[in-house]
């Protein structure tokens, strides 16, 4: 099974692996025009929404949320 990791600032929570559908998160990530997503998961091995972070470079405010649902929880 092939797997990537990335590097994140995890708020109020442990440790833990999900998986998603790579194909639907690049879709996903690739959407945004913000060089920050925030990856916001709304429970364990469920559900994950994502978020555009404007930064100072950005133009515009992001104005679009992604709704992902986890493949299966990794142990």
């Amino acid at each position: 099974m092939a797997s990537q990791q990335l590097a994140a600032a995890l708020a109020d929570a442990d440790d833990l692996a999900v998986a998603f559908n790579p194909a639907y998160l690049l879709e996903a990530l690739n959407s945004f025009n913000a060089s920050q997503v925030r990856f916001e998961l709304l429970g364990p091995s469920q559900r994950a929404l994502l978020n555009g972070v404007p930064g100072e470079d950005d133009e515009a405010r992001e104005d679009h949320r992604h709704l992902l649902i986890a493949v299966r929880h990794l142990s």
